[in-house]
C-alpha cells in the first residue's frame, strides 16, 4: 500500500532534480566562447541565412585553404535552427547557447523517462550520471552532438515508452529518425532499429515504417543533385581511415569511453553474485590496458598511468555491458533488443566509419550503458556504490566542464587582447580555425589563405599552435617574417584538469594514439605565435666585371 507523504516525497524529487541538472547545463554552457566546430556551423549558418535553398553551394576557409561547403561532414539540418536564431536575435552567442540548451533539457527529461521504464529504482541517479557526467555537460557547445543524443533518446523513448498503440509510434519513431539522420549521418543506424520492435512483436505489417527515413533521405540526395550537383552522404570530404587507422581509432573509442566512465565503480555489487565471471573481465581489461601500454614509466608521469586506466576501464564497460544484455524476469524481449541494437550500432558506425575518435562520438551510446548497467545495480550496497559512482560522475563532469569553458575563453580573450594591443589600424592575418576563427574575424584579422594572401611589410600573422596544428605561412612568405612573440594563456595554478594539449596530443575533441581525452596538466592552455613581417628580399644587383 503506497503511503502518501512517502509517495509524494518520491514523486516531488524529480520536479526539483531535473530542472536543477537542467539549470547546471545551462549554466555551464550559456556563457562559453563559440568553440572547436561551432565556428564552421555558424560560418555555414550565415550562409543558408542569405540563401536557404543552397545550404552547401558556398564555401568555407579551413586551415589555411578555401573548401566547398558540402566538403563538411555533417548535414545542415541543425544550422537551419542557428540560421533561424540569428534571423531573430542576430549573432547572438547568448541566444544560440539558450537554443541548444532546450536540447539538453530533452534529453535529459527523455533519460529520465526511460531510466524509469527500465530501472525505476535508480531512475534519478542513472539521470543525474548521465546530464551531469563527463560525456554531456563539457560537450554542449554549439555542434551537432548534444541535439543528436536528445533525437536518439526520443526515438528509444517512442519505441519503449510511447504507449500501446503501434501505429502512430511507429510512424513518430521514424519521423525522428529522419530527423536525426539529418543532423548526423551517424543516425543511419536507427533505420534497421525500427524493425527490431516490429519483428519482436510479429507485427509485420509495420515494416513500411523503413520507407520514412530512406524516401527523407532520398529527398535530401535530390536536393544536394539540385543545389551543388553530389550527393552529400557519399561525396563529403571525411571517410573511413582518412586520419587514422583502425586499431587507432579502436584503441581511441575505449580511451573516450573509460575517461568518461566513473559510474563504472557501480559495478562492484556484482562482484558478490558474479564473482568468477566479473573477475575474468576485470582481469582481462587490466590486462590489456598495461600489456598494450607497455611498462610503467615513472619519468612519464601521469599519461601511461591515464592511458592504461582508461583503457582498462573502457574495456571493461564494455565487456560488463555485454554480459547484462540479457533479459531479466518481467522485461520485454524487444526493449532488451533495443538496448542491444543501440549499444552495438551506436558503437560499430564511429568505430568504423568516423576518421578519428572523440568524446562525442562515445556520448550517443552513453545513455544506453547507463541503462543496460542500472538494470543490475541490485543486492546489498548496491545502491551506495551507485551513489559513488554519480558523485564521481558529477565531479568529474563540472571538472571538465571548467576546464573546456576556460579553454574556449583563451581565443576570446587573446583574440581581443592582440587587437588592442597592436591597434585597431594594424593589419593582422590569422591562422587555425575553431573558435579562434569567430574571434579573430569579429576583430577585423584576415584569414591567411596560403595560395593567395599578400603580405605586406609591417603586416602580423597570428597563429595559435593547437588549432592550426603544424600549418604555418606558405614557403614564399616564410624568409619574411620573424617570430617576434609567443603568447602563452595559463589557468589558475590550482586548476589541473585539462581537456585539450598542443598538436598533435589532442584531447576531448580528437583522441590519437598519443592523446588521452583529459588530463592533468600545468602546461599552458595554447601556445599562440606573433609573427611580424619584413620587407620583401630582393637578390642583390650582380658587380659589374
Amino acid at each position: 500500500m503506497d503511503v502518501p507523504g512517502v509517495r509524494a516525497r518520491s514523486l516531488l524529487r524529480p520536479v526539483l532534480v531535473l530542472p536543477l541538472a537542467w539549470l547546471v547545463t545551462v549554466l555551464v554552457n550559456v556563457t562559453k566562447a563559440v568553440h572547436m566546430d561551432d565556428s564552421t556551423y555558424l560560418i555555414l549558418a550565415r550562409q543558408i541565412l542569405q540563401d536557404p535553398l543552397h545550404p552547401l553551394s558556398g564555401a568555407i576557409v579551413l586551415s589555411g585553404e578555401s573548401w566547398p561547403a558540402s566538403w563538411v561532414n555533417q548535414p545542415p539540418l541543425l544550422l537551419y535552427g542557428f540560421a533561424a536564431v540569428m534571423a531573430v536575435f542576430g549573432e547572438s552567442e547568448l541566444a544560440l547557447h539558450v537554443f541548444l540548451s532546450l536540447f539538453s533539457a530533452a534529453a535529459i527529461l527523455l533519460f529520465h523517462a526511460l531510466a524509469r521504464r527500465l530501472c525505476p529504482r535508480h531512475a534519478l541517479a542513472l539521470t543525474l550520471a548521465f546530464a551531469l557526467g563527463p560525456a554531456l555537460l563539457p560537450g554542449q557547445n554549439l555542434m551537432t552532438d548534444v541535439p543528436l543524443v536528445a533525437l536518439w533518446l526520443a526515438f528509444f523513448w517512442l519505441l519503449m515508452c510511447g504507449g500501446e498503440t503501434r501505429a502512430p509510434r511507429y510512424v513518430a519513431a521514424a519521423a525522428v529518425a529522419a530527423v536525426a539522420c539529418l543532423v548526423k549521418y551517424t543516425s543511419l543506424v536507427l533505420v534497421p532499429l525500427l524493425l527490431v520492435p516490429v519483428v519482436a512483436r510479429r507485427e509485420e505489417r509495420y515494416a513500411g515504417v523503413v520507407a520514412i527515413p530512406v524516401a527523407v533521405l532520398a529527398a535530401w540526395s535530390i536536393w544536394n543533385l539540385l543545389d551543388y550537383g553530389e550527393v552529400h552522404l557519399f561525396t563529403r570530404v571525411a571517410h573511413a581511415g582518412e586520419h587514422s587507422p583502425f586499431l587507432e581509432r579502436v584503441e581511441a573509442w575505449l580511451k573516450c569511453l573509460g575517461g568518461v566512465a566513473p559510474f563504472s565503480i557501480a559495478l562492484a555489487p556484482l562482484f558478490t553474485r558474479h564473482r568468477r565471471t566479473l573477475l575474468l573481465l576485470t582481469g582481462s581489461a587490466a590486462l590489456v590496458g598495461l600489456l598494450y601500454h607497455g611498462s610503467l614509466d615513472a619519468e612519464a608521469g601521469l599519461t601511461p598511468i591515464l592511458k592504461a586506466l582508461f583503457l582498462a576501464n573502457g574495456l571493461l564497460v564494455m565487456l560488463v555491458t555485454g554480459a547484462a544484455l540479457g533479459r531479466r524476469p518481467g522485461e520485454r524481449r524487444e526493449d532488451v533488443a533495443l538496448l542491444a541494437g543501440w549499444f552495438v550500432a551506436g558503437t560499430l558506425f564511429p568505430v568504423l566509419l568516423a576518421p578519428f575518435m572523440a568524446v562525442r562520438h562515445v556520448l550517443p551510446v552513453i545513455p544506453a550503458l547507463l541503462l543496460v548497467l542500472g538494470r543490475w545495480s541490485e543486492g546489498p550496497g548496491a545502491t551506495r556504490w551507485l551513489r559513488a559512482g554519480v558523485g564521481l560522475s558529477v565531479l568529474l563532469g563540472v571538472a571538465l566542464a571548467a576546464a573546456d569553458w576556460q579553454y574556449a575563453d583563451v581565443f576570446r580573450t587573446q583574440a581581443g587582447a592582440l587587437r588592442e594591443r597592436f591597434g585597431a589600424q594594424a593589419r593582422l592575418w590569422y591562422l587555425g580555425d575553431w573558435g579562434w576563427r569567430w574571434y579573430a574575424e569579429a576583430q577585423g584579422m584576415e584569414h591567411y589563405l596560403n595560395e593567395s594572401s599578400v603580405l605586406r611589410s609591417g603586416d602580423l600573422v597570428i597563429i595559435p599552435q593547437a588549432t592550426a596544428g603544424p600549418n604555418g605561412v606558405a614557403r614564399r612568405d616564410q624568409p619574411r617574417v620573424r617570430l617576434i612573440d609567443v603568447v602563452e594563456p595559463r589557468p589558475p595554478s590550482w586548476f589541473l584538469p585539462r581537456i585539450m594539449l598542443p598538436f598533435p596530443r589532442g584531447g576531448y575533441y580528437a583522441v590519437g594514439s598519443e592523446g588521452l581525452p583529459w588530463t592533468f596538466s600545468r602546461t599552458p592552455l595554447e601556445r599562440i605565435l606573433v609573427f611580424r613581417v619584413g620587407e620583401e628580399r630582393r637578390a642583390a644587383p650582380e658587380r659589374p666585371r
